[in-house]
């Protein structure tokens, strides 16, 4: 499954959607304005909390926690050397790995 976010470059705070194939919002990314290191809400189309994404600060790279119920779930690595895109390494409990991978012009 295929999904696809677009995020202001020049809004206050981190809010968007996130769509499926077909272009339907199914899930809501609720942006903590002033804090340090990215703070994210990952809800579902309700307001109801699924996980939430924290980016661990004084790393060597861009790294986050994603939280379920307050219990760490999985690491999320920022790919260094990409040149106009984000690529991410998603790192979970369970075997198999995902990634993440996105375009600056699309």
């Amino acid at each position: 499954m295929k999904y696809k976010l677009r995020q202001k470059i020049f809004a206050l705070g981190d809010d968007f959607t996130i769509q499926d194939e077909t272009g339907r919002d199914c899930y809501f990314v609720d942006g903590k304005v002033f804090s340090i290191g990215d703070k994210l809400s990952f809800q579902d189309m309700n307001g109801n909390e699924l996980a939430r994404i924290e980016q661990e600060v004084l790393t060597i790279g861009t790294k986050y926690r994603i939280l379920r119920n307050g219990r760490e779930f999985a690491h999320v690595r920022k790919k260094m050397f990409t040149l106009f895109r984000d690529a991410f390494d998603i790192e979970d409990r369970e075997p198999g790995d995902f990634d993440a991978e996105g375009d600056f012009f699309d």
